[in-house]
C-alpha cells in the first residue's frame, strides 16, 4: 500500500512539473475574435498603449495597409490597446497574452507598440519599418505556411 501511495505523489509531483502555464490561462473574449479570424491571412498583432504616438502611427500605416489593394487580401490586422495613458492596464488578459507572446519569442519589451507581423516580432514603431513589414506580409503569404504564433498560443498549440 505504502509503494502505491508513493507511486500516486510520484505521479502528481511528476505532471504538475511539467504543466506550463499556458494551459491554465483563459485570454478573454478578443482571444476568440482573433482564433476564429482566416488562417490563411497572415496575421498582424499589434500591442498599444492609449494616447502613444508610435502606436497611433503603428495603427494608422496598418490600417492603411488593410486597405491597400496590394495588400488587402493578404493579412488580417488586430489592434489591442491594452493600456490606457497613466500605464493602467484596459484588459488583464490581453495584456497577459502580450507578455506571453514576448516570452514566447524571447523578447523583453520595454515600450509599446508591441508587434507582430506573421513570424516576426518588433518592440516599438518606426516609419523605416514599414518596408520591412509589407515583406513580411508578403513573405509569409507568399509562403502560405507562416506560422501564427499567437493564434497557436491562444489555442494551447504552443508552450513558450
Amino acid at each position: 500500500m505504502k509503494k502505491f501511495g508513493l507511486l500516486l505523489w510520484s505521479l502528481f509531483l511528476i505532471t504538475s512539473c511539467t504543466l506550463k502555464k499556458d494551459y491554465l490561462i483563459d485570454y478573454g473574449e478578443k482571444a476568440e475574435k482573433i482564433v476564429s479570424q482566416s488562417t490563411k491571412k497572415v496575421k498582424v498583432y499589434v500591442f498599444a498603449k492609449k494616447g502613444c504616438e508610435a502606436c497611433e502611427n503603428a495603427n494608422e500605416f496598418f490600417g492603411n495597409l488593410v486597405n491597400d489593394k496590394d495588400y488587402a487580401n493578404m493579412f488580417a490586422y488586430n489592434f489591442v490597446e491594452i493600456y490606457d495613458e497613466n500605464w493602467h492596464t484596459f484588459d488583464e488578459n490581453s495584456e497577459q497574452l502580450m507578455l506571453d507572446v514576448a516570452s514566447y519569442f524571447k523578447d523583453d519589451i520595454d515600450q509599446v507598440p508591441y508587434i507582430i507581423v506573421g513570424e516576426k516580432s518588433f518592440a516599438g514603431y518606426k516609419e523605416q519599418w514599414d518596408d520591412i513589414f509589407k515583406k513580411e506580409i508578403m513573405r509569409c503569404y507568399k509562403a502560405k505556411i507562416c506560422n501564427d504564433p499567437v493564434r497557436q498560443m491562444l489555442n494551447h498549440e504552443i508552450k513558450y
